[in-house]
């Protein structure tokens, strides 16, 4: 479908920053964003609110126009704040459509409806289940997940959750989040620099918040016999969940935190682990970084996640969730007996054939022309 002649305006509200933030909203967004405002003829202007305070900088970003938006730090309010100033700017400045991404940015969707501002959201997560939030944290992400219901559309990355919600939402939509990794590095430098050996560590890669109980996982590693393999984490975070996970590996021997990496980093991180390992409590949907390591051929160990199941793991690349015994016997498994090749080569062309952020940023495309037809 075609979009109107004249440019239209789409906020984005949700995203810290775009670029090199660690976070699976701000990594989907820039992936989205980039490809349409590349493909969009100049007919589409998309404006992202990032929070101020972040590491997002200078006014554009990949052909993206950035407004930042000054918020409070404390935790509960940053967001809130964050996106009622956000929604008010667009209003102001006539923006088309204001796309939410993720539900904790929505409780200001209503006040877009009151302007008659067209709106779709993104649901990332169900974030009332995550266990970092307190009771009222909770109520609140509920209400948010009622302020949803209000949009024009809805997108949901998950297909466990599009199942599930499909009958009672109408306009819901599902779009997979994509992949942009695939394919070999043949870069070691990086390897070599943080001390490591090629095939000689487990890895991880994510934010440092409860729901990807890194705990659990620093405790199974401490209790594995095959001590010459190193466990890598990547990611940071700021919360003191974040805190108490350094404190914690920094007693552990062989335990590495090499912070946040991006790009070809990142996938020389992928390619020469040995075995990644997903180790969340819960996800609404599988994750990029479990996406990422199948895409770049590295074996895997996830949690027995329901969003995991579509993906085909066998027993022996599953755990029970939070099960630290079993997550180390499944760890010492795989180090012993890898996945087949046969095994890793099914994954990743599962990742090639249904996670491609090319055709996920066209039906987000397509989402927007159906809107701005009834303009």
């Amino acid at each position: 479908m075609k979009l109107p002649l004249q440019t239209a305006t789409i906020y984005v509200v949700g995203p810290r920053g775009l670029g090199k933030v660690v976070g699976g909203i701000e990594r989907h967004s820039e992936a989205i964003y980039t490809r349409i405002a590349q493909s969009g003829s100049g007919r589409l202007r998309i404006i992202a609110c990032v929070i101020r305070h972040h590491e997002t900088n200078g006014s554009a970003y990949k052909g993206i126009e950035l407004h930042h938006i000054k918020t409070s730090k404390i935790r509960g309010l940053e967001k809130l704040i964050y996106s009622f100033k956000a929604v008010c700017s667009a209003i102001i400045n006539r923006a088309d459509i204001i796309h939410f991404q993720g539900l904790n940015s929505v409780l200001a969707l209503p006040l877009a409806k009151i302007f008659g501002v067209k709106t779709v959201v993104t649901i990332h997560s169900r974030d009332h289940n995550y266990p970092k939030w307190s009771f009222l944290e909770k109520k609140i992400i509920k209400l948010a997940e009622y302020c949803s219901n209000l949009a024009d559309e809805i997108i949901t990355v998950s297909k466990y959750d599009y199942h599930l919600f499909k009958d009672r939402n109408p306009n819901l939509n599902y779009i997979a989040n994509g992949v942009t990794l695939t394919g070999a590095s043949t870069n070691s430098s990086l390897i070599n620099r943080l001390d490591l050996e090629s095939k000689g560590y487990i890895f991880t890669a994510c934010r440092f918040t409860e729901e990807k109980s890194l705990l659990e996982l620093i405790e199974a590693y401490s209790m594995i016999d095959m001590t010459n393999y190193k466990l890598v984490i990547a990611g940071d975070g700021t919360a003191p969940y974040a805190q108490k996970v350094k404190e914690v590996a920094s007693h552990v021997p062989n335990i590495i935190l090499v912070g946040p990496f991006y790009g070809q980093d990142l996938v020389s991180l992928y390619q020469h682990a040995q075995l990644f390992v997903l180790s969340s409590c819960h996800e609404v949907s599988a994750p990029l970084s479990l996406l990422e390591a199948m895409s770049v051929k590295t074996d895997v160990l996830s949690s027995n996640l329901p969003v995991i199941s579509n993906l085909g793991f066998g027993p022996k690349n599953l755990f029970q969730v939070d099960n630290i015994s079993e997550l180390k016997e499944k760890i010492e498994g795989l180090l012993i007996e890898p996945s087949s090749n046969a095994e890793i080569e099914k994954r990743y062309l599962y990742v090639c054939d249904n996670h491609d952020w090319d055709r996920s940023a066209k039906q987000t495309y397509d989402i927007y022309s159906g809107l701005l037809a009834l303009l």
